[in-house]
């Protein structure tokens, strides 16, 4: 029950929101303050769960929980927790926290902020329905709500920019077609558990992962279908393009959907089936491909952007490839490096992507060509940038030297045709990172300026939030 009221709590938020008189009991300032401390709140549940989760991982067990929903129909929410979920959970709901406090300074006009809190949270709620999830069904509302949400929060200016606009619908068709392929998949994929065990169709996730369907008939169809899901949400080759063209979301947007949460709900997905599905050659061999695809051509294409959330989200498309193919390879050190290179990416990307958003917010410009010598307008704030852009290049001893470390060496000890290939394809996309890293904080705070900046002060909040994160990529390095 305890968890389906972690999954309620953000949608409750967001009525609260909605709703016009309870909304004005609160001061703008306060309403930031509610929403990141609701997140805080729900973090501390889950890190709560998390001595029983770890006693019962080592039994190679998980805690289930079920709700009824319509029992008149015999229908059930179910929510399964192990380590995988929790991860995921902490992600949406700590990563959360701080870019929520950031998300309520960030406007200055209330009914935007308003307007932008309703949506993050109903997102939240989505994305903690996705990775809490019992069931197949129930994790597949979940992901078709993410979608919603993130249509409404990366259109959010869409009445001012047209850019925007374009942005929103062309995620949301992105999107929505491979979840029509994803549900197809689910569907065969509850058939052939059910026809392996001998029963009737079979989505609850407790009985899918003791199962092998390498050797099912049905795999083929699962795999690609499942594949195609997977990869539209999580912007892998030939989908990725879609990310990068979402940038005209509000940035905590950005550093929430695009860094930390929605875009990992692929990643999630195919950790997930793992067990029934890694033993296939099709599965192992096309994730490693197409992240190593992806994971190269997003790490070249940020070196060729000079506005700074493009180059940050193609360095996001590139990190996501590199999870894929992490979690394609065949031995289990790879499912290990992709689990620690999730939570790192979340943590220096959220805030690399809240540097930005408080750049723009300041100097009226996000270009890289018109920005220079920010470290003597916000020494803070370089701070922040330099910690986070040199875990993104994994410098020792940040939390990305660590997750670049189980990258290398999981590519280094696997044993398939091709694996030096593989890992030459790895090392060439890290200097590309290492290179986008360095323009991060170089052109934009030491370099000299080509032109005059107009910089105006905001609020502390705003350098608080990312730095949070900061201390975060630093301390978890240890």
């Amino acid at each position: 029950m305890e968890l389906a009221l972690v999954v309620a709590v953000p949608f409750i938020l967001a009525l609260l929101i909605a709703i016009t008189p309870l909304n004005r009991l609160l001061t703008k300032d306060g309403r930031a303050w509610v929403a990141a401390l609701t997140m805080a709140v729900l973090f501390a549940i889950l890190l709560g769960y998390f001595p029983y989760v770890q006693a019962v991982d080592h039994q190679g067990q998980a805690l289930s929980f079920v709700t009824e929903w319509v029992p008149e129909f015999g229908l059930t929410l179910s929510w399964y927790l192990d380590g995988l979920s929790l991860m995921f959970g902490l992600i949406v709901t700590g990563v959360g926290a701080a870019i929520f406090l950031y998300a309520g300074y960030y406007f200055d006009d209330e009914a935007e902020q308003s307007r932008f809190l309703m949506w993050m949270s109903a997102f939240a709620g989505a994305m903690l329905g996705l990775v809490l999830s019992g069931n197949l069904i129930t994790l597949f509302i979940m992901w078709e709500l993410t979608s919603v949400t993130s249509f409404m929060l990366i259109g959010f200016k869409g009445a001012k920019s047209k850019e925007a606009r374009f942005g929103a619908q062309q995620a949301f068709i992105v999107t929505g077609g491979g979840a029509l392929a994803l549900i197809l998949g689910f569907v065969i994929l509850g058939a052939a558990a059910g026809q392996m065990i001998g029963q009737a169709p079979i989505y609850e996730i407790s009985q899918i992962v003791n199962l092998n369907l390498s050797e099912h008939p049905y795999y083929t169809a699962i795999a690609v279908l499942i594949m195609i899901g997977a990869f539209s949400k999580s912007a892998q080759f030939p989908f990725h393009f879609w990310l990068p063209g979402a940038m005209e979301a509000p940035t905590p947007a950005s550093a929430y959907l695009h860094s930390a949460t929605m875009v990992k709900a692929g990643i999630y997905l195919l950790a997930r089936l793992y067990p029934p599905m890694h033993e296939g050659a099709l599965w192992t061999n096309a994730l490693v491909f197409f992240g190593l695809t992806t994971m190269l051509l997003g790490a070249f294409f940020a070196l060729t952007k000079r506005d700074l959330k493009a180059l940050l989200a193609y360095s996001t498309v590139s990190k996501l490839g590199a999870i894929v193919a992490l979690i394609g390879l065949p031995e289990y050190e790879g499912l290990k490096a992709a689990f620690i290179g999730i939570l790192a990416h979340a943590l220096y990307k959220a805030a690399l992507f809240l540097v930005a958003g408080t750049i723009d917010h300041n100097t009226g410009t996000r270009i890289i060509d018109r920005l220079g010598g920010l470290r003597h307008y916000m020494p803070g704030m370089m701070v922040v940038a330099v910690v986070s852009a040199l875990s993104m290049a994994g410098l020792f001893p940040l939390f990305g030297f660590a997750a670049k470390e189980f990258l290398i060496d999981a590519f280094v000890e696997a044993h398939f045709i091709g694996a030096t290939l593989a890992l030459a394809v790895v090392v060439l996309a890290s200097v590309f990172t290492v290179t986008a890293a360095l323009i991060v904080t170089w052109d934009v705070f030491f370099k000299q300026p080509t032109e005059e900046i107009h910089y105006h002060q905001s609020s502390p909040i705003l350098t608080a939030a990312p730095g949070l994160l900061a201390v975060g990529t630093a301390t978890f390095g240890f």
